[in-house]
């Protein structure tokens, strides 16, 4: 029975001396139960090369629920190891390593160790181990699971990560908790560090303007630490999507429900810093219920989401778009909901697609988008050019980091020396104001203490000053009652580090 499985789950390949880690997508329908589907309901896995699809097998009778959040390992000749829904790991054998990667304390959404449900988000990531070809990690998040209405409240409450042996394709341990922090529901991303070894781990925080980085390195796995981005308003978020692009140098983050912005940062891979933040607003364009599914294009100049097919309006038109940050215009690329993501090689986008031969027969079929980074329809949109017996579906994006990302010549850090997180990362000063709008006992609180006072100035929206005071520490409570203030916007501004930091406010008094 082992090596039967082993067999159905395995691909051949002439090509797979060109193959890298995470060459492997495993996807497929949502399958919750530890059972093996026949099709068109059993996975399928998807093998690429260098430049292209390579092959689509669909003879993988292994149970992961796929429909949802997905990441696949593959060793170095290309042959597919481990894949984890965040909460079932299996290796290529069909053995379930773990039904429960997540502590003991901690509930589970299905109920039951052996159910596999779970949420919409983009979810673990494998990693190869720096300096070790015969490991692997996997980080994932573990969230508070709380009823559907109260999703703000659905966020990670550790980040931790699961220690795995290739050749054996064994667990060796699970539930070694990284941060204790409250995070955004998984999303974990990676890239690697310009000596072309080690690997950036990042986490978005529990509100839009905080990112959390960390250095996998060959001693093992580093202290994360919060980057606040001062620039962008803090927005508390629970499920996001975030990319880096293929070369590492620019992330991109989602928030995906209730209110839609993206974000971009250009990222420094010698020091692990985020720099040139942009926010786009996009709650005109897509419905705050939707979960839009999502990719970047491979330099990441590119937003392609799916507007869900249920509703079709003058406004909300449903399909593929593509979002372009520089023109910050859409691109519908195809008018049918298709579910997307782009390939591990980072040559193409693929969507899904089901294609009715009568009214009771359909087949699945695959679509490319062939040049994701130009512009519009220029982007060559292929229909129907894989057919398989199973359904491909990416609910979500695959998950995978860029393996192939090698040193980066010229940066100062293309050396596989010791490299160190401490003091390489610039934290930036961060000012927070709540709450907002406010009635009159305003909290200001700065990202860091500091031991000496600072002075605090609060201006009305003509520019002129109305109260001054003082922050000793890193936070403290003014009462604006007393000063008669008229309901408006203000602004608080503080000098930190000779850095001015300012934060707006909407005051109401007694009318809100």
């Amino acid at each position: 029975m082992r090596n039967s499985l082993l067999l159905y789950c395995i691909f051949f390949s002439i090509l797979t001396n060109a193959q890298r880690e995470a060459d492997c997508v495993y996807s497929g329908a949502a399958i919750y139960y530890n059972t093996l589907y026949p099709p068109p309901y059993a996975p399928s896995i998807l093998k690429f090369n260098e430049n292209e699809l390579a092959s689509i097998d669909d003879t993988c009778t292994i149970a992961i629920s796929p429909g949802y959040s997905t990441s696949s390992f593959a060793d170095k000749n290309g042959n597919f190891c481990f894949v984890t829904n965040g909460w079932r790991l299996v290796n290529s054998f069909g053995e379930v390593l773990a039904y429960k990667l997540w502590d003991a304390a901690m509930p589970h959404p299905g109920g039951t160790g052996d159910t596999t449900e779970v949420l919409f988000q983009k979810g673990p990531l494998f990693l190869a181990a720096p300096g070790d070809s015969t490991k692997a990690y996997l980080f994932y998040g573990q969230f508070k699971y709380l009823p559907y209405a109260n999703t703000v409240a659905n966020q990670d409450v550790f980040f931790s990560y699961a220690y795995l042996d290739i050749p054996s394709q064994q667990l060796i341990s699970k539930n070694n908790t990284i941060s204790t922090d409250t995070t955004s529901l998984f999303d974990i991303n990676a890239t690697r560090h310009a000596n072309g070894r080690d690997w950036w781990i990042t986490k978005n925080g529990k509100y839009s303007n905080e990112i959390y980085i960390g250095l996998l390195s060959n001693t093992g796995m580093g202290t994360m630490q919060k980057y606040t981005i001062a620039q962008l308003e803090p927005r508390i978020q629970n499920r996001t999507y975030s990319f880096f692009n293929e070369q590492g140098n620019k992330y991109v983050h989602f928030m995906n429900r209730t209110t839609k912005y993206i974000q971009t940062y250009d990222f420094d891979r010698c020091t692990g810093t985020f720099s040139n933040p942009r926010e786009y607003d996009l709650n005109d364009s897509l419905r705050g219920d939707d979960f839009n599914a999502c990719v970047i294009s491979p330099d990441g100049s590119k937003f392609y989401v799916l507007r869900l097919t249920y509703l079709d309006t003058n406004v909300y038109r449903p399909g593929v778009h593509q979002f372009d940050f520089e023109t910050q215009s859409f691109t519908r690329i195809l008018t049918v909901g298709g579910l997307i993501g782009l390939t591990p090689n980072y040559k193409e986008i693929l969507i899904t697609n089901k294609v009715f031969i009568n009214d009771s027969a359909f087949i699945f079929t695959l679509n490319r988008i062939t040049q994701p980074d130009s512009l519009g329809l220029q982007s060559n949109y292929l229909q129907n050019t894989d057919t398989t017996l199973n359904f491909i579906g990416f609910t979500v994006p695959p998950n995978f980091a860029n393996h192939r990302l090698g040193v980066l010549e010229g940066s100062g850090c293309d050396t596989l020396g010791p490299v160190g997180l401490a003091n390489k990362i610039v934290v930036e000063p961060f000012l927070l104001v709540y709450p907002n709008p406010n009635q009159g006992l305003l909290n200001i609180k700065l990202s860091f203490s500091k031991s000496k006072a600072t002075n605090i100035r609060v201006y009305n929206s003509s520019g002129q000053q109305v109260l001054q005071s003082q922050l000793i520490g890193n936070n403290t409570q003014v009462d604006l009652r007393t000063l008669s203030l008229p309901s408006g916007v203000y602004w608080v501004e503080v000098l930190c580090n000779e850095q001015l930091l300012r934060q707006k406010f909407v005051y109401c008094g007694d009318n809100y």
